[in-house]
């Protein structure tokens, strides 16, 4: 994922160094498989910090929340670092007045299938 976005935003830079890059990662005490707290982990050799604009922090409730909705009203199945990046992303169009936000999804729901995550109609954040 880190690798990915290192990619992407060095590509994206080259053809318009404007372009703002933020990162997504989950609190310390997460339980979101896949996504890394970059403060309380060793750091990949691709991954470079000051590349990034902003890093937004987002807990496992808000992930949890933005999958369910994203499965409910889009009819997306993906896992919980996707609902997570979604959540970043919503977060950061709200706070825009003009601009385009693009995200990625890192990861597909099926591992997920078999846990209560996408049962009941819950989606508490």
């Amino acid at each position: 994922t880190g690798g990915t976005l290192m990619g992407i935003a060095r590509k994206l830079r080259e053809l318009n160094p404007e372009i703002i890059v933020i990162g997504v990662e989950p609190t310390e005490q997460h339980h979101l498989s896949g996504l890394k707290n970059m403060r309380s982990q060793e750091k990949p050799d691709i991954f470079h910090e000051d590349e990034l604009n902003e890093v937004v922090t987002v807990t496992d409730a808000q992930a949890s929340y933005m999958t369910r909705a994203l499965a409910e009203e889009e009819g997306l199945i993906v896992g919980m670092s996707s609902g997570a990046a979604a959540y970043a992303a919503l977060t950061l169009v709200k706070k825009l007045d003009d601009g385009i936000v693009v995200t990625i999804f890192p990861d597909g729901g099926e591992r997920y299938l078999s846990t209560d995550l996408f049962v009941g109609g819950s989606r508490k954040a």
